[in-house]
């Protein structure tokens, strides 16, 4: 997809625009990153991108581009949406403590879990 521009800053300075992946791909980016290990950050981005840009995130664009970035020799062949969920479900006891660190005050694993599993089959048609 074409980049887009997004505002970045605040609250730690004024805010301005960079150029960034468009927030669809950036999700199915984040779902590759769920098929490939158990980080509990990208569940957090994942997350957040589904709750933060609601209208934005629109789940047949984000299933349009899953082939591409899934594609053969980038990711392990296989059950993907299974392995998301395995693995999202393996983070349950690391999530909290590993967010905290980086981004105290953060939504609780159960919320962030949820909202990615929700919409986890219609990125997957």
């Amino acid at each position: 997809m074409e980049p887009t521009l997004l505002p970045i800053g605040l609250p730690f300075f004024d805010a301005f625009e960079v150029p960034t992946m468009a927030p669809p791909e950036m999700m199915a980016e984040e779902l590759r990153t769920l098929a490939q290990r158990r980080r509990p950050t990208d569940l957090l981005d994942a997350g957040m991108l589904l709750s933060g840009l609601a209208g934005v995130i629109e789940d047949p664009v984000v299933a349009g581009l899953v082939p591409y970035k899934f594609a053969s020799g980038l990711v392990r062949p296989g059950d993907h949406v299974q392995r998301i969920r395995t693995n999202i479900k393996a983070m349950a006891n690391t999530y909290e403590a590993v967010v905290e660190t980086v981004s105290p005050g953060t939504p609780p694993y159960e919320e962030m879990a949820s909202l990615v599993l929700r919409h986890l089959p219609s990125f997957f048609q």
